[in-house]
């Protein structure tokens, strides 16, 4: 598994995973901030799957994309034990804030994406021996935690502290909720009560809000996020910003800006279509191909 924090260089940065390893286990992480983050591991799987949805890539998809996805999968398959038959994730962080919870939506959501995007793959690039693992994990899995019509930060938590709003990542970037997709108003209910909120949250660096609002057809609210993320914060040069957490100069603002102005303008629906001009402000003119 990928940890939370690395580096340019591609390992864990040593503050985060501790200089002195004497009488620590390979796995053990330091900070306890990070230590049992593993979110970013499957949404890179996730990705990857959409990689080769664009690109119809079998050879990518046979050599790089399923070798990396069945180690993540059989990781979260033999890490954790069962309970009633299900996969039981404890204890696992939610974001850096709420700790130690069981089943956290970012993995929950993560794996029944990743697993259902396996599983839809042609059979010509993968083995039966594997589309029959991938099923019997599928089979394990416990549901993605939703309750009171609300998506939960965890089965144990439902909306959690931390302001990063890890609770909605099914919405963006996993793209399980969205128009045209089922339950489309728990999702918006969902967002319109979520932890972290601008500007009275201080600094939304790595917040999703604006890609939320443009997958569930926000109009107004992805106009407002967006535009805060490309004006807010004012730099020399253009892309960098200030006011992240970790330091400056940071790029996350601009980053997600980016990403919700192109949802804005089109993004992946239900199936094969796409949602075109699902959020854009009325009164904004735009040309793109």
């Amino acid at each position: 598994m990928f940890d939370y924090h690395m580096i340019l260089y591609g390992p864990q940065s040593g503050s985060h995973y501790g200089w002195d390893r004497t009488g620590r286990e390979p796995s053990y992480e330091l900070s306890v901030s990070t230590r049992l983050l593993y979110g970013g591991t499957i949404e890179n799987a996730a990705m990857m799957l959409d990689a080769y949805e664009y690109t119809g890539d079998a050879d990518f998809a046979t050599n790089k994309l399923i070798p990396f996805a069945n180690e993540v999968v059989k990781w979260y398959d033999q890490h954790w034990p069962r309970q009633n038959g299900k996969i039981r994730m404890s204890p696992i962080y939610s974001g850096e804030k709420d700790k130690n919870v069981t089943n956290s939506m970012t993995d929950v959501a993560g794996l029944t994406k990743v697993l259902a995007g396996l599983l839809a793959l042609p059979d010509s690039v993968s083995t039966q021996a594997q589309r029959d693992y991938w099923k019997t994990v599928q089979a394990a899995l416990p549901p993605i935690p939703v309750s009171g019509g609300r998506l939960r930060t965890s089965e144990d938590v439902g909306v959690g502290t931390d302001t990063n709003n890890y609770n909605l990542s099914p919405i963006y970037p996993l793209r399980l909720y969205g128009t045209g997709k089922p339950d489309l108003q728990i999702a918006i209910d969902s967002y319109n009560n979520r932890t972290g909120q601008l500007p009275r949250d201080g600094t939304e660096a790595w917040r999703h809000d604006a890609a939320h609002a443009a997958y569930l057809g926000l109009a107004n609210e992805a106009r407002t996020q967006a535009v805060a993320r490309f004006t807010k914060y004012k730099y020399r040069y253009q892309g960098f910003v200030n006011g992240a957490p970790d330091g400056d100069h940071c790029i996350e603002p601009i980053a997600i800006g980016k990403i919700a102005l192109q949802a804005m303008l089109m993004h992946p629906g239900a199936g094969k279509t796409l949602n075109v001009l699902n959020a854009w402000p009325s009164g904004w003119n735009a040309q793109f191909k």
